[in-house]
């Protein structure tokens, strides 16, 4: 298990970190008995499913960074477990479904949304505490903003804990790379790479031809960042590139150029199969149907840069 130093204290690595304890701990943290982690419910994944001491499906969404969708994913989660009844043999689906959000810390908008929501939802905030000899994962069950309790307290061992900046320094190419863009540009392109290394330990930086490629030796890629054609400035634009699904059933990932894409937020994206090449949209049809309707997006909404890299690296970490 990895974790983290931040401004704040300490945080798992990567959200698989998080998903790894609190699957391996499910029984003694939550008292639930484990079904299945990363399981398919019509396109959507669920972190991990559980099964309540009375037999109710317990649905689990894992966030290591504040993610103000997290409401909606469990909302959409729990409508296809009431139709379709995964795991029916071992639930018993005349009691509820409960729906559970693990983070480390949790966006204002989730409060507003539970707010007015007619399904009940826990948000379990989770704290590494250190102590002199030790380190402790605490669960912690907000009721509100500002009403919270410990429900559950788990000791930590044999852990690697490293700095935040583990990701280390932009490779010279990326930096000459975008000392050719505007500053706006400068630091999307910093962002995505930071999204990119910080998903996954393995995730490597190649530089390759003047393009600056995400993924792994084997060539097996996740993202990837070049330059496009000048803008009227005289500037050139940088260009970013995540391998994403075409469906979210399908084993199928294509190069989809992002489109509109601004800091942390995209338009839209399109199939690019290589190059600078003119897309071919209808490809990306079903998979912008699909995002849009897990998160609730209508037509003026963005698409968040770290949802759609987070299916980007899920997709790549099965193919490498």
């Amino acid at each position: 298990m990895l974790l983290k130093k931040t401004g704040t204290g300490l945080q798992f690595r990567t959200e698989a970190d998080l998903e790894d304890v609190i699957w391996e701990h499910l029984e003694a943290l939550l008292n639930l008995k484990p079904l299945g982690r990363q399981v398919s419910l019509a396109g959507g994944i669920a972190d991990i499913l559980g099964v309540d001491p009375q037999g109710g499906l317990v649905i689990i969404e894992l966030k290591n960074e504040s993610d103000r969708h997290i409401v909606q994913q469990l909302t959409r989660y729990y409508e296809v477990a009431r139709k379709e009844r995964p795991f029916s043999a071992l639930v018993d689906y005349t009691r509820p479904i409960s729906l559970v959000a693990v983070s480390n810390e949790f966006h204002a908008f989730n409060w507003l949304d539970v707010r007015h929501h007619r399904l009940d939802f826990r948000f379990l905030q989770y704290a590494i505490v250190e102590g002199n000899t030790s380190l402790t994962l605490q669960l912690i069950e907000l009721e509100d903003e500002h009403k919270e309790e410990i429900i559950s307290v788990l000791n930590v061992q044999r852990v690697e804990v490293t700095e935040s900046t583990f990701i280390g320094s932009p490779s010279r190419a990326l930096l000459n790379l975008l000392a050719k863009c505007p500053e706006e540009k400068r630091l999307s392109g910093l962002l995505f790479r930071r999204i990119l290394l910080e998903a996954d330990p393995q995730m490597r930086e190649i530089p390759s031809g003047g393009c600056i490629f995400y993924g792994s030796t084997k060539g097996q890629r996740c993202g990837e960042l070049r330059l496009g054609n000048h803008n009227p400035t005289g500037e050139k634009l940088l260009l970013g590139y995540l391998w994403l699904p075409f469906s979210l059933e399908s084993p199928r990932s294509g190069r989809m150029c992002l489109l509109g894409w601004r800091g942390g937020f995209v338009e839209g994206f399109y199939h690019v199969p290589k190059g600078l090449q003119t897309g071919r949209s209808q490809s990306t049809w079903k998979i912008y149907e699909q995002i849009s309707r897990q998160f609730s997006l209508d037509e003026q909404s963005l698409f968040p840069l770290d949802v759609l890299a987070k299916l980007a690296v899920d997709r790549w970490r099965h193919k490498r």
